[in-house]
């Protein structure tokens, strides 16, 4: 609110406070964000096991929503990063961005949020989960 009554002028401000805590780490398909805001996340997708060059592909669900995530030619062994705290996709380090479905980079939604596998052939994928919780 501004106002000015000819000698003096009065300002209010309203501010809004973001709190990050420190990051953390989640080793599972299924988690709880203890964000009270969607959060920028990074998952990290190691191929246990899988014929070669196979398809990743899960579904990032929360509550009736949901996202989808791929990369084509993944093999054994292979370390696959959807990182959307930097905006990066990667494949053994490498840029595998072209290689992805990536449109929008992944977040983390308050409450449950869960990784679905959907794949043609089988794949075992263990998920790690980084993300700083962020509270409004």
């Amino acid at each position: 609110m501004l106002s000015f009554d000819g000698n003096c002028l009065e300002v209010t401000y309203s501010f809004t406070g973001i709190r990050h805590l420190s990051l953390a780490t989640i080793k599972s398909s299924e988690l709880y964000c203890s964000s009270t805001v969607d959060t920028d996340c990074k998952i990290t997708a190691t191929i246990i096991g899988c014929n070669a060059n196979t398809r990743l592909q899960f579904i990032m669900s929360y509550g009736s929503n949901s996202v989808s995530y791929s990369m084509d030619k993944v093999n054994s062994g292979d370390v696959v990063v959807f990182d959307g705290i930097n905006c990066k996709v990667t494949k053994n380090g490498l840029n595998a961005f072209g290689d992805s479905n990536v449109v929008e980079f992944p977040k983390l939604h308050p409450g449950k949020n869960i990784y679905i596998a959907q794949h043609s052939s089988p794949v075992k994928v263990e998920f790690v989960t980084e993300y700083y919780p962020t509270f409004i």
